[in-house]
């Protein structure tokens, strides 16, 4: 199964995997839920029996990127830079 990406809209992208043919079935993972935690035992039972099965990231439960972690700590660091006069 291979990784494919899909823009939804709004700026959002989701990664996605899709195996076998036949009736469309989504797995929708819960919070905090990556489409890799989908046991691939369960994928190949499903696909024998007739799914098309598409598991895909959740956005909102992913991990922030490196560069989104720079720019909060310097935000962090400009907005306290900000408050030295006040002390």
């Amino acid at each position: 199964m291979s990784e494919r990406v899909a823009e939804v809209g709004r700026g959002i992208t989701l990664t996605y995997e899709r195996e076998g043919s036949g009736v469309p079935l989504p797995l929708i993972a819960g919070l905090g839920q990556q489409k890799h935690e989908w046991h691939d035992g369960l994928i190949a039972q499903l696909v024998v029996r007739g799914y098309d099965v598409v598991r895909f990231d959740n956005p909102a439960a992913l991990w922030p990127t490196f560069a989104d972690l720079i720019d909060s700590h310097i935000r962090t660091a400009e907005s306290r830079s900000s408050d030295a006069p006040n002390l």
